[in-house]
């Protein structure tokens, strides 16, 4: 393997490598003297003192918040009760726009969810008395 000098100087320059020891080339962009590849010297620290605190690890995204599933479930099951089983997804909407509510108050987020999934259901029950009144008092003629 032959190695080159640096563009710019004369190969004449270059001191004899000694004899009985191979050349050997330092890495790119190392300086004479410099330890090879980052390494500590022996005997050093590599970290400070000891018994020191390690270095804390940066985070660039900010904490999130805990999500509020009940929330969501609640103005789903209220936006779909208006449309169909207005008499099952009602209720649903509301216990859990309760629950949903209650997990609001500790921290979580879509609280308002939670609310318009509430005010769905009741919508949604009274949606259904009104349609089970015109039923039964045969406001539908087949």
């Amino acid at each position: 393997m032959t190695f080159y000098p640096p563009p710019g100087q004369d190969p004449a320059d270059q001191p004899p490598a000694p004899q009985g020891q191979p050349y050997q080339a330092r890495p790119y962009g190392q300086q004479p003297g410099q330890q090879p590849y980052g390494q500590q010297p022996y005997g050093q620290q590599p970290y400070g003192p000891p018994g020191a605190m390690p270095p804390q690890p940066y985070n660039p995204y900010p904490a999130q918040q805990q999500g509020n599933g009940l929330a969501v479930a609640a103005l789903v099951c209220g936006l779909v009760g208006l449309l169909i089983a207005n008499f099952i997804l009602g209720p649903l909407a509301i216990v859990f726009g309760a629950i949903g509510r209650g997990r609001a108050k500790r921290g979580a987020s879509n609280g308002g969810m939670a609310t318009a999934g509430i005010v769905l259901g009741i919508v949604d029950i009274a949606l259904f008395i009104i349609l089970l009144a015109v039923v039964t008092n045969r406001g539908f003629v087949y």
